[in-house]
This record gives C-alpha cells, sequence and structure tokens, in this order.
C-alpha cells in the first residue's frame, strides 16, 4: 500500500492574480535575462554597501 500525499491549502497563500502574472511572466524569461537581472540587482547592493550618508546643512553660517 502507497503511503498517499496529503496537502492542505496553506492559510498563509496569497492569491492575487496580479502577483500570479508577474511570477508567470518571471519564469518565462531566458537565463539571460536573469542572470543581468541579478547582476543589477547586485551592482546596486553593493554600491549601497559603499555609500555613506553625509548631512550637509542648507544655510552656512
Amino acid at each position: 500500500m502507497k503511503d498517499k500525499l496529503i496537502i492542505e491549502k496553506d492559510e498563509y497563500v496569497d492569491d492575487d492574480p496580479s502577483l500570479t502574472a508577474e511570477i508567470e511572466a518571471g519564469l518565462k524569461r531566458s537565463f539571460q535575462e536573469r542572470f543581468e537581472f541579478a547582476m543589477r540587482l547586485y551592482k546596486i547592493q553593493q554600491a549601497l554597501k559603499k555609500a555613506t550618508i553625509i548631512h550637509k546643512p542648507f544655510i552656512s553660517r
């Protein structure tokens, strides 16, 4: 006798159709497009890691 896999619906699953459409569009992208997008995000992350926030007052005394 085989064990039957019982899958219950997760309460936290979001069935938003726009989110589903975005996921499907993302899965249709080629590996090259995914790689280029990931590299863009990586470069932004590296730039933000190096960035420092400096406050300069607008009015000099």
